[in-house]
């Protein structure tokens, strides 16, 4: 049972990942769920972040969709949203964003859309235009930077003004009282960090010391890890 004024909220991906748009959403649904709501994660597929939402306590919906223009998934999870009392749609990236979105508006459900990255966006016309009329249905376009912002305001046609800018969150811990004055079991915790280090380096043929640089992402094009290599000599 729902405690008085929380929100069910279904956070939709089509894509299970994994992924930083996969992680957002899980961690989004456990912040959601502290601060007293009912988050569902909605997926078209099971993998790397249903395992996740699964593990960390959260209800997870799969709703397939067939390939192609799947107009009776728009009216199937449209009901779902109607008998599940869903206050919210939160969707994410292309597919969740359009049906998703319209099934939201067939069924009376406020909505909200994120994009999450400028790949396959606005240089596909179709998915320019159905942006446009999501925004035009009254479903908000939320991007994650001013950058993307911007360059979707250019390529989708819809006026800066309209698109709202929300920076993805990062759980961080908080700063326990008296962390200023390490403890010794904080200094035994630091010192085992720091072995770790020592040998994870040692593993991969580095110095003790030195910068060492990580980049973390998936190997797309998109993601440019080549021109990241250009540039460091």
């Amino acid at each position: 049972m729902r405690s008085e004024g929380a929100l069910r909220i279904a956070l939709a991906l089509e894509s299970s990942g994994p992924g930083g748009a996969e992680n957002m959403v899980v961690q989004l649904g456990l912040a959601l769920r502290d601060l007293g709501h009912a988050p569902i994660v909605v997926t078209m597929r099971e993998g790397w972040m249903t395992e996740r939402a699964a593990a960390g306590g959260l209800p997870v919906w799969i709703e397939p969709q067939r390939p192609g223009l799947d107009l009776g998934w728009v009216v199937r999870f449209a009901r779902r949203l109607t008998r599940a009392k869903i206050d919210v749609l939160h969707s994410h990236e292309f597919a969740m964003n359009i049906f998703g979105g319209t099934a939201a508006v067939l069924a009376r459900v406020p909505a909200v859309s994120t994009i999450h990255g400028k790949h396959w966006i606005a240089d596909r016309k179709r998915r320019a235009i159905a942006y446009r009329v999501l925004a035009r249905l009254g479903v908000p376009v939320v991007a994650v930077s001013e950058d993307l912002a911007g360059y979707l305001a250019s390529g989708l046609g819809i006026r800066r003004e309209e698109i709202r800018l929300v920076h993805n969150g990062i759980p961080m811990r908080r700063p326990a009282k008296g962390d200023a004055s390490p403890s010794s079991e904080s200094r035994a915790s630091s010192a085992e960090g720091s072995a770790g280090r020592i040998a994870i380096r040692h593993s991969l043929g580095l110095p003790e010391s030195g910068s060492l640089i990580l980049a973390v992402g998936n190997l797309y094009p998109v993601k440019d890890h080549a021109t990241l290599l250009r540039a460091l000599p």
